[in-house]
């Protein structure tokens, strides 16, 4: 390097217990009017006072390998004091190419000083908690002095939408709008430097991320139908807590597993492989995320059983006194509305009704000496029987 065409480059870090000595790891060299920034050059150092930047190289990895020389001295001078030499400890997005024209050590500082840029926050973490109707999030960082405000980008992972930004004067904000439940978001945080007027904003931080609650169903309900064939119908429902992916259903009997279903909707119905008379259990979560990389809720139980069909004898006793039939039904066919039509042999219906008690009077007055039909209808299922009357 030529010592006088060697300046500090704009990224400093601190690697001696004094504050006032600094690593320069990287440097920047002079070719003709133009300012080629030459990176990870580790054997630039220099010392910082009131007075002046000095810059030093050295041949050595160490500080004791060899003692160093100096390359060039900044001076403080023409207006420039020393808290704006000491704010010079600030990093830059340099590289390449930059025009740039310097005849003295006072044009050096000068082009340093004014291009000095905003630096990104780091330590960056969130906090989600659930405030009963929707997620919220606090975010904290920290980050230089020099910043004098800052700005948080969010939205859902993945996602090819704009982030949506929310503005800080202080190291943390709490969003908790515009967050949904069951969701990975993730999210960045930029510095402004008010001070710093080409470089005001800094990058952004690599993207972070959080994840709001997936809530569990609600209001779990079960029903079980058994037909006279001995089929069934098992109905489980629930309420929906939010938009999701779905829902995953596991059925057990005891502590084993005799189902794990999946349902986009939050409904299923069971027809088969289920045993009468036994007692099942129902767990639903949510499912929530995306399909590539789901999260879930924790679960909801419920219960049902499936009752096998046992039939009930509907007893008939005509009274040709009375020209009337007494009818006997069981108690538990009355609650299934069960109606009733007498038809001749012709399909013509006669009179109709529906049966309200177990021993139940039909008028048979009105009919002619001949062979009827008694057709009695409940839920999935008629029953006939032969009326003769003479």
């Amino acid at each position: 390097a030529q010592n006088n065409n060697w300046v500090a480059a704009p990224s400093v870090r601190a690697i001696h217990p004094s504050p006032d000595l600094f690593d320069f790891s990287s440097a920047v060299e002079l070719t003709n009017d133009r300012l080629l920034l030459i990176n990870n050059f580790i054997n630039v150092f220099g010392t910082i006072n009131s007075n002046n930047i000095t810059i030093y190289h050295k041949t050595g990895d160490t500080w004791a390998d060899a003692a160093p020389a100096v390359v060039a001295t900044i001076t403080n001078s023409d207006g420039l004091d020393s808290e704006g030499l000491r704010s010079f400890d600030q990093s830059g997005p340099f590289s390449g190419f930059v025009p740039f024209k310097a005849n003295t050590i006072q044009d050096k500082l000068q082009f340093f000083t004014e291009n000095r840029y905003c630096v990104a926050p780091v330590n960056i973490s969130a906090t989600v908690s659930d405030e009963g109707t929707s997620p919220v999030v606090t975010i904290n960082w920290e980050s230089l002095p020099t910043s004098s405000s800052w700005e948080v980008e969010y939205r859902i992972a993945g996602s090819q939408e704009p982030f949506q930004v929310v503005p800080a004067l202080e190291k943390t904000v709490t969003i908790g709008e515009n967050l949904s439940y069951g969701n990975s978001y993730e999210y960045r945080v930029r510095s402004l430097c008010a001070n710093y007027p080409n470089f005001p904003v800094s990058a952004p931080t690599a993207p972070e991320h959080f994840t709001t609650p997936c809530l569990p169903p609600t209001n779990l309900i079960s029903s079980a139908e058994t037909y006279a064939n001995n089929s069934y119908e098992v109905s489980l429902t629930w309420n929906q807590p939010h938009e999701n992916q779905g829902y995953n259903i596991v059925i057990l009997l005891g502590d084993s597993v005799v189902a794990d279903l999946q349902s986009s909707d939050p409904a299923v119905t069971l027809d088969s492989d289920l045993l009468f008379n036994e007692e099942y259990r129902f767990q639903v979560r949510s499912v929530c995320g995306t399909s590539s990389q789901p999260f879930y809720s924790e679960f909801s139980d419920g219960t049902f059983s499936i009752n096998e069909f046992i039939p009930e004898e509907l007893k008939l006793y005509p009274n040709p006194t009375t020209g009337r039939a007494t009818m006997e039904v069981p108690i538990s066919q009355i609650d299934l509305s069960l109606a009733y039509q007498i038809v001749d042999h012709l399909g013509k219906t006669l009179s109709t009704g529906v049966i309200t008690r177990n021993n139940f009077e039909i008028d048979l007055t009105h009919l002619a000496p001949g062979i009827y039909n008694l057709i009695l209808s409940k839920p999935e299922e008629n029953t006939v029987l032969r009326i003769v009357k003479y």
